[in-house]
């Protein structure tokens, strides 16, 4: 029971962090427009290659 009440306390909705849109919006984005990134994965030591999909300059 102490095992599952640990977790549980452990699923707390955290820092709430708030997205604002552009207060100068850059020329070379454009909404709803997805743009492509090559980047690594930083999970383990491997530092897989992968291509991340962004979106008005957030990932998705």
């Amino acid at each position: 029971v102490s095992g599952a009440s640990a977790t549980v306390a452990g699923c707390g909705p955290g820092e709430v962090e708030r997205l604002l849109p552009y207060v100068v919006h850059p020329e070379e984005i454009t909404p709803g427009v997805a743009t492509w990134y090559a980047t690594t994965c930083g999970g383990c030591s491997a530092q897989c290659g992968m291509w991340v999909r962004t979106r008005e300059g957030k990932a998705v």
